[in-house]
């Protein structure tokens, strides 16, 4: 049965990080291209999340900055200082 199924399926290839991120930022572009219209991600309550939490979700948007047609909109209220202090 494995011999039927072997052609069917692609070999994995492993891919580096950069590798990874430069082809989603390839296939992102193309499909924002092919909608003529731009991304807007609005982030909300990110004061509410544990510093840890907060931190994870500003690395993932920094992956994703410098797509095209995309815009980040990052909503969170610092007034006590917990959100960035060290």
């Amino acid at each position: 049965m494995q011999d039927q199924a072997g052609g069917l399926l692609k070999p994995k290839i492993q891919k580096s990080p950069p590798q990874q991120i430069d082809e989603f930022r390839k296939e992102y572009g193309e499909i924002l291209k092919e909608l003529g219209r731009p991304l807007v991600v609005v982030i909300d309550n990110l004061d509410r999340c544990l510093p840890t939490n907060a931190i994870h979700t500003l690395e993932a948007i920094r992956l994703s900055l410098f797509l095209t047609n995309t815009a980040f909109i990052i909503a969170a209220d610092d007034r006590d200082g917990a959100l960035f202090s060290s």
